[in-house]
C-alpha cells in the first residue's frame, strides 16, 4: 500500500511539472480494519426423539371439553392455543433457538400446550408430550389466570 502511494505521487508529480523530492513524502498509517461482530454461539441439545401415543384433533378437542368443564374454563380458550402452539401434534417441539436465562442453555418448548423446559422444569419430556398430563396443565393454568404465559392465548390480544 506504502508503495502504491509513493509511485502515484512521483507519477502525478512528473504529470503536473512540480518539483517535489519523493524522498519528502511521509508515510500515511491507515487505522486497522475493524473487528468482525462477536457472535455467541449456543451448544445446541441434542434432540430427543419421543414417540407419544397417537391422537386426532377431534379427541383432543373432547378432551379439552372435558377438563375446561372441570376447570370451569370456556373451551375455546385452549383450543385455540393447541391449534396455534402444536397444531394438534402431541410430539411438537418448538422455541428451538430459545435460551434460558437461568441456565444459559437452549430450552425449548414440547407437545400440545408447548411446555418450555426453562419455565417448567419440574414438568417431564413424557409428561409434555402425553395428551391428558399437557391438557390438563394447559386448562389449569388457565383457570388460575396464567393464560398469558403462551403468546397465543387470546385473552392476550
Amino acid at each position: 500500500m506504502k508503495y502504491l502511494l509513493i509511485k502515484s505521487f512521483i507519477i502525478s508529480s512528473l504529470f503536473i511539472g512540480s518539483q517535489t523530492n519523493p524522498q519528502t513524502i511521509t508515510e500515511i498509517q491507515l487505522p486497522p480494519p475493524p473487528e468482525p461482530p462477536k457472535i455467541a454461539v449456543v451448544e445446541q441439545k441434542p434432540v430427543i426423539q419421543y414417540e407419544a401415543p397417537k391422537a386426532d384433533k377431534e379427541s383432543i378437542q373432547e378432551l379439552i371439553k372435558q377438563k375446561s368443564a372441570e376447570y370451569g374454563v370456556d373451551p375455546i380458550i385452549p383450543i385455540v392455543i393447541v391449534e396455534n402452539e402444536s397444531r394438534y401434534n402431541p410430539t411438537a417441539k418448538g422455541d428451538l433457538n430459545y435460551v434460558c436465562k437461568a441456565t444459559g442453555e437452549i430450552a425449548p418448548s414440547h407437545g400440545l400446550a408447548q411446555i418450555n423446559e426453562c419455565w417448567h422444569p419440574e414438568v417431564t419430556l413424557e409428561q409434555a408430550h402425553d395428551v391428558e398430563f399437557s391438557i390438563e396443565f394447559l386448562v389449569k393454568a388457565i383457570s388460575e389466570g396464567k393464560c398469558k404465559q403462551w403468546a397465543t392465548c387470546p385473552l392476550a390480544m
